[in-house]
């Protein structure tokens, strides 16, 4: 929808679909609240708007 900003986690795998076990081992790659980056891991340009760091 126009106008509305969404508050998303980037992760470096799916939660849903790996091993319960590996679960301790996903990394967050991206957060974002009112549609700025507030966070971006070293090294994740390429998840990451460089506008909004």
């Amino acid at each position: 929808m126009r106008g509305k900003f969404a508050d998303i986690v980037v992760l470096s795998d799916n939660p849903l679909t790996i091993d319960q076990d590996a679960l301790i081992e996903l990394e967050v790659l991206m957060t974002m609240i009112d549609g700025s980056a507030e966070y971006c891991l070293s090294g994740q340009a390429q998840v990451c708007p460089a506008e909004s760091l």
